[in-house]
């Protein structure tokens, strides 16, 4: 029995002991992969450190550097589509709008869709966030031009703008309009301001050719608007005329009643 309880003890102790060594192993085991993990969270965070630093080094190079900024302009630029009228018929005295219209191609409309059952000149540009348009006239005497909306404005998936200027055909003749569109960019300067300039961006002009004619009656009747103006000319010269036939028959009633 004696024998027996020592051989249990034994055997007990060697368990104990093996447990411990297990413990001990799954203890090292742990803090290895404790270790292991520490040492590829400090890696990752020294090679974070590094790309910013590096991020931070090409920015201020950049930012030291003209070229470089406009290069860093340009790559920010955007695929956009303009349209507008290319021909105008007018006549002498006329004043007629001028509009251009244009949008980024990843925009949902059609640029036609701006101007229906007209005929079309339309291009294509690269564009950042502010575009500038200018329209100047052949002979600006014979033929002014007043803008009404600003030259500079701004573009974006969310704002498609137009410009519209204002011509007065003072004179008969053959005109030119001459658009400029100039592409601006934000360049930024080193001290993180930032300035609009043109850059290297492409500059684009195009015209349009306006014919200012003689007032003619029955050319002028023939147009929408003459037809219109004569349709409301009749109905105001019938009202006018009413009017003062019932003027007239009222005087007249009124001296027949007083003679009698």
């Amino acid at each position: 029995a004696a024998e027996q309880t020592q051989a249990a003890e034994q055997t007990q102790a060697a368990e104990q002991t093996q447990a411990a060594e297990q413990k001990q192993v799954a203890e090292q085991k742990q803090v290895a992969e404790q270790k292991q993990v520490a040492a590829q969270t400090q890696a990752a965070a020294q090679n974070q450190a590094a790309e910013l630093q590096e991020d931070t080094e090409s920015h201020i190079q950049a930012a030291a550097d003209p070229i470089e900024r406009i290069e860093l302009a340009l790559n920010r630029l955007a695929d956009a589509t303009y349209a507008f009228e290319p021909k105008k018929e007018v006549f002498v005295g006329d004043v007629f709008k001028v509009e251009v219209v244009m949008q980024l191609d990843s925009s949902l409309n059609q640029i036609s869709d701006f101007f229906p059952d007209v005929d079309l000149t339309v291009g294509t540009l690269k564009v950042g966030e502010f575009v500038q348009i200018k329209l100047t006239s052949s002979n600006e005497e014979k033929l002014t031009v007043t803008p009404i909306t600003e030259d500079k404005q701004p573009i974006s998936t969310s704002i498609t703008p137009k410009w519209v200027w204002s011509i007065n055909a003072k004179e008969e003749g053959p005109y030119t309009l001459y658009l400029n569109i100039m592409p601006l960019l934000n360049i930024e300067n080193s001290d993180g301001t930032l300035t609009q300039s043109p850059g290297r961006n492409k500059t684009i002009d195009e015209v349009i050719q306006v014919t200012a004619k003689p007032f003619n009656f029955v050319s002028w009747l023939s147009t929408t608007f003459g037809i219109v103006s004569a349709v409301v000319g009749t109905l105001l010269v019938g009202v006018l005329i009413n009017v003062i036939t019932n003027l007239v028959n009222n005087r007249i009633n009124k001296r027949q009643r007083e003679q009698q």
